[in-house]
């Protein structure tokens, strides 16, 4: 029987709702690449709108976390707009607490949905109160920067994730990075210094992770990004409650 992965919570209303697994407001194409621990972490799909999509949430739920999936619109324009506008520089002004819980949303929505190797899962109930800003991520864990921005545009909206498990018994979910038209970030759950899970990685097509450093709660970043040929400056500040 289908469920709302938030139904720990209580307060769930009859109807579930068709939730995008990756917002549909980070990409203006009617596809999106995207790549991921379900699509193999080294390769990229083209996939469309409507396939996004899976009944994982109630309608009261989805609609609690609306201001997540416009924070991230808005973080997505912000990209598309420093790739493609003439100007010579960009700036934004991120919610780091949305964003991290944004990110932990796409991390509950994967599982839900099936979209990783070990099937369908419901997120346990501390993860839900995170996502929904009943508690937040204390001491070493939450969200990471990474010192690096890949990639020159290409004129199409990316999203790649990579689920992070424990290096033991890979049971235990430890996090999730995100790249979002290459701005990487990492939210780590249990404490601990997370820069092994990263580095354990390894290389990829288009990251090596084993020299990448981490950063907990920046407060601002920079960036040179832009098109082939032309580079500028992008700057996102963040801020912390």
């Amino acid at each position: 029987m289908r469920s709302c992965w938030a139904a720990s919570l209580g307060g769930c209303s009859p109807k579930l709702t068709r939730e995008h697994v990756v917002s549909r407001a980070v990409f203006q194409d009617k596809s999106l690449n995207i790549g991921g621990n379900f699509w193999t972490e080294r390769t990229k799909t083209k996939i469309g709108s409507n396939n996004l999509t899976a009944r994982i949430l109630c309608k009261e739920h989805n609609n609690e976390l609306s201001p997540l999936d416009a924070m991230a619109a808005n973080l997505s324009s912000t990209l598309r707009t420093a790739y493609c506008s003439d100007n010579s520089s960009a700036s934004f002004v991120l919610d780091g607490w949305l964003y991290e819980r944004w990110c932990l949303k796409v991390l509950a929505n994967v599982f839900a949905a099936g979209w990783t190797e070990r099937g369908k899962a419901q997120p346990p109930k501390e993860i839900v109160e995170l996502i929904f800003g009943r508690r937040r991520l204390a001491g070493s864990s939450g969200l990471y920067s990474v010192n690096y921005f890949t990639g020159r545009d290409k004129g199409t909206d990316e999203f790649i994730w990579n689920v992070l498990l424990d290096s033991e018994t890979k049971s235990q979910i430890c996090g999730i990075l995100t790249s979002m038209r290459g701005f990487l970030t990492l939210v780590t759950i249990p404490q601990g210094n997370p820069e092994p899970l990263i580095r354990a990685i390894g290389r990829t097509q288009r990251f090596d992770f084993t020299e990448m450093r981490l950063t907990r709660h920046p407060r601002g970043l920079s960036y040179e990004v832009g098109k082939e040929g032309f580079s500028k400056k992008l700057e996102i500040s963040m801020t912390w409650p």
